[in-house]
């Protein structure tokens, strides 16, 4: 039979028993679809791709996909210069058993201090100690792989090399994964409060006329200080 997803019962066990908001279940069903109904692990879903998905804004989609991530349901990486997601399936199995002795039919919560009653009677803690995002900064830190900003096909990214190379006269350092991670979505931000390229030239040839002696001028700090510049709301990644 074609044009059907596979997933599996402890994925939909899980996500049953598992108090989320129904955008969040939305973000979940789309994962779903774009990972085990195409036979892999993961897969590259930007902003705007699961706006456009789901039905609901970019802003709201940033939140939330933050949320499941602290929660330690998906994780997230970085192929180019898109986000990737996938289940936490690691996290999955070890927190939940599907049918818990004494809890069968029960509603079970799982939030960020609390995870679900296993048949021991013990409560796993779910805690950014805990959860595969931490961990995964830890393996970038054991293995760090630099990217070249000029490689990435985003006007953006150009237009601030760009300056970078007027004013520096060379190209900007070239940055870790984790840091274009969130490079990437403080860019995503910008895009989804509809900031043209227009609006950001601008603000990048302000930022570099006005760049304080001493600064190094990378993409960081214009970034942190993108609401300044746009006029919009500040928000934190990280």
């Amino acid at each position: 039979m074609e044009n059907y997803t596979q997933i599996p019962n402890y994925v939909l066990d899980f996500l049953a028993r598992t108090k989320l908001s129904p955008t969040q279940y939305r973000i979940a069903l789309v994962v779903c679809r774009f990972t085990f109904g195409f036979h892999r692990k993961k897969a590259k879903l930007s902003l705007s791709f699961l706006s456009k998905a789901t039905g609901c804004t970019e802003r709201l989609i940033q939140r939330e996909v933050t949320e499941l991530v602290e929660m330690g349901i998906f994780l997230e990486g970085l192929e180019g210069r898109t986000r990737t997601l996938e289940f936490n399936i690691d996290h999955m199995s070890e927190v939940y058993d599907p049918y818990p002795q004494n809890t069968h039919g029960s509603d079970i919560t799982l939030s960020k201090q609390t995870g679900t009653p296993r048949p021991n009677g013990q409560v796993p803690t779910l805690s950014k100690q805990t959860t595969k995002k931490e961990s995964n900064k830890e393996n970038i830190k054991e293995n760090k792989r630099y990217i070249d900003l000029i490689q990435i096909e985003d006007t953006f990214f150009k237009v601030y090399n760009d300056r970078f190379k007027e004013k520096f006269g060379k190209d900007h350092s070239k940055v870790t994964e984790d840091q274009m991670a969130d490079i990437q979505l403080r860019i995503d931000h910008l895009k989804s409060f509809e900031v043209t390229e227009e609006e950001f030239i601008k603000a990048t040839k302000e930022h570099f006329e006005t760049l304080p002696k001493g600064n190094d001028g990378k993409i960081f700090a214009f970034l942190q200080a993108s609401a300044r510049y746009f006029e919009i709301p500040y928000f934190e990644f990280s």
